[in-house]
């Protein structure tokens, strides 16, 4: 299971370098993920998208973006955060008729 993100670029004079993602799985009755649920990718600039795999159905998760603007001596400061929590749904098969398998050469 997977899910694809996408974002725009923040109204702002400031200027962005990079886009950092992070992504967790929720504990049971926690708020946010435990730190070793927690993955982080760290995009450039003109990337506006990315996909989160692997994803377990049935499981709560939150998922963070956040602008970065990188000054000299990689000092960091961040700008907006936008923060999503979401919930994998549970997908059952019940009955299959017909499989289809297909090679890629």
């Amino acid at each position: 299971m997977s899910v694809r993100l996408s974002w725009h670029t923040p109204r702002s004079d400031i200027p962005i370098t990079d886009y950092r993602v992070e992504w967790g799985k929720l504990g049971e009755g926690e708020g946010k993920p435990l730190p070793e649920n927690t993955l982080t990718k760290v995009l450039p600039k003109e990337v506006h998208s990315f996909s989160i795999e692997s994803l377990v159905g049935g499981s709560e998760y939150v998922v963070r973006v956040q602008a970065l603007i990188i000054t000299a001596p990689k000092k960091v400061i961040s700008g907006r955060v936008a923060t999503l929590h979401f919930s994998t749904p549970i997908l059952t098969a019940r009955h299959i008729g017909r499989w289809t398998f297909v090679i890629h050469r």
